[in-house]
């Protein structure tokens, strides 16, 4: 039987080749688009019919050499040309043909467009990230005290009158204790704060805020149609670092904080251009299907069925219950849904992403030589793994070998006895994997246990130097075994915790300990499968280098 997360762990030499998922999706670097498609390019490597340009080669050595996985570029250099000679097979027996790996790649390539870091935000809305040094000293200026405040966000101007029949004045405490008795029995939160300027989601209004004196309040009508009700209940002087020590950290704030404006703006505005309407009945019986574990195949019955319809370059579309199982089966980032909340914001998402996407086709970021090397290097990575798959893992390990294995190899599994972890909670995975590339980069350079750093990130709590032991029971086996296996700073997680996610980043180690079977069994179950895979793949090699002849090849080895 084959197990597919062995298959994933086994293809990441040749990920190292051509850029991983994780790369692609959320780790990559986008620079301004090229207007060149790569297949016009100078072929470097040809072997049967599949060919490899200049520019993918050099373009995934680099990332390979920045990635510092290989210190040595020819050893890189060999195995590139070797894994060319698996996908020459694989495309010579149509494995670029699988209807579900090039379903796989539509959707991914989608996700990189339009996802936060990927190629339209770096085109369109990067360029609007740049603060001026006089910019950030102001910030910091008025840093000088913290500010008290309570305030109510009305959805639009309709949430507003439907409590206050008239307009009213808002300009002192009293006038504002009159809107909080009004709301107690309506939805509208009552939000209770002490922020910086400038006031994290009220930043488009902050030099009104500013203004403000002492137990004022003010009723502000904002750029989309939401009303502010604020009042301040006090401002504290705060003594400050000087400007040097704060600026970088200012600017970090502030940068993510234009971003976040950006990203709610778009979604928001794009949502209201489409005027989704969702099929609550449809919608209800997805959800129940989908809490079943219910494969898209198994529900032909209602696939047909209209869950939602929005609107696009004037025309009302549909989409259908099987377009949906399509997202969701096939999109490598898609959310994971535990409630009907979750499942909505799925179904608006699929409708953003086809906006984003038309955006990128007008805009000719589809055609950029990156992009189609991004989306090359992922079906690459399909097909690849689906070769191995179906040639290379067929024996199974069995329970004997593993064990004896151990036994033989006890000292080869030692761990630390105790760790010291920074644990980010975030109120659930969606919201999680939205901040994976922001938490992959802090931690890898170091900045986990940095405060500062972190607080960007809508945590719903963060803690640092958390100790804990390999025998605590406080945590499940699953969590006790990603923490004593994983590398110092490295992201593990999100995972699901007391019905939210958690992520983990293990930042020292303490003591020695030989790792319990139960906990080492994953891992010595991957080094032999890897071991029985290598065996295997250097004798197809050999095979494929007879069948095969190499008609182009100017790499240097």
């Amino acid at each position: 039987m084959h197990n597919q997360n062995l298959v994933q762990a086994n293809i990441l030499s040749f990920q190292l080749f051509y850029t991983s998922l994780c790369v692609v999706l959320i780790g990559f670097s986008c620079k301004p688009y090229i207007q060149n498609d790569i297949v016009n390019d100078e072929i470097v490597l040809q072997i049967d019919s599949f060919k490899i340009t200049k520019y993918e080669f050099e373009k995934n050595k680099k990332r390979a050499i920045e990635s510092k996985t290989f210190g040595n570029t020819n050893n890189w250099s060999e195995q590139y040309v070797n894994n060319a000679y698996f996908l020459a097979d694989a495309y010579s027996e149509k494995y670029d043909t699988i209807s579900a790996i090039n379903k796989k790649v539509n959707y991914a390539a989608r996700t990189m467009l339009g996802q936060y870091k990927g190629y339209l935000w770096n085109k369109v809305e990067e360029p609007k990230l740049v603060f001026t040094k006089k910019e950030i000293k102001n910030i910091h200026k008025k840093q000088n005290k913290t500010f008290e405040l309570e305030y109510f966000i009305f959805p639009d101007s309709d949430s507003f009158f439907s409590i206050f029949e008239n307009d009213i004045n808002i300009k002192t405490k009293a006038d504002f204790l009159k809107v909080v008795e009004k709301c107690k029995t309506s939805t509208i939160k009552h939000k209770h704060i002490q922020l910086l300027y400038p006031f994290d989601e009220l930043e488009p209004v902050k030099n009104i805020i500013y203004s403000l004196d002492d137990e004022e309040a003010a009723k502000i009508s904002l750029d989309d149609n939401k009303i502010l009700v604020v009042y301040l209940k006090k401002k504290s002087e705060r003594k400050q670092k000087d400007f040097k020590r704060e600026e970088e950290a200012i600017k970090l704030r502030y940068t993510h904080l234009k971003e976040k404006q950006i990203v709610n703006n778009k979604r928001d505005f794009i949502y209201s251009k489409a005027d989704i309407n969702i099929n609550k009945k449809v919608k209800d019986e997805l959800f129940r299907k989908i809490k079943e574990s219910s494969r898209a195949e198994e529900n032909t019955f209602f696939s047909s069925d209209t869950i939602l319809t929005y609107n696009q370059n004037n025309e009302t579309k549909a989409l259908l219950v099987s377009d949906f199982f399509d997202y969701y089966y096939n999109n490598p980032l898609t959310p994971i849904i535990t409630n009907n909340a979750t499942l909505e914001e799925t179904l608006k998402q699929i409708v953003l992403e086809k906006y984003l996407y038309f955006e990128c086709v007008n805009l000719g970021i589809t055609n950029s030589k990156e992009f189609l090397l991004d989306k090359k290097n992922y079906k690459n990575s399909l097909v690849l793994g689906k070769y191995i798959e179906d040639n290379f893992l067929s024996e199974e390990v069995h329970q004997k070998e593993l064990s004896e294995y151990y036994n033989n190899n006890k000292n080869n599994f030692t761990t630390c006895r105790k760790c010291s972890v920074c644990i980010l909670t975030f109120k659930n995975t969606n919201s999680a994997i939205s901040h994976v590339f922001q938490l992959d980069k802090i931690a890898t350079q170091g900045g986990i246990k940095n405060q500062s750093d972190t607080i960007l990130m809508n945590l719903d709590s963060y803690q640092k130097e958390v100790a804990i032991d390999i025998s605590d029971k406080k945590y499940s086996t699953e969590i006790i075994e990603k923490l004593f296996t994983a590398d110092l700073n490295k992201r593990i997680g999100p995972i699901e915790f007391n019905n939210k996610a958690i992520v983990l980043v293990k930042t020292n180690e303490f003591g020695k300990e030989i790792l319990p079977f139960e906990i080492a069994r994953k891992k010595i179950k991957k080094q032999l499968v890897t071991a029985k895979m290598e065996r295997l793949k250097t004798n197809r090699l050999n095979t494929l280098r007879n069948r095969y002849a190499i008609t182009i090849n100017t790499i240097k080895q």
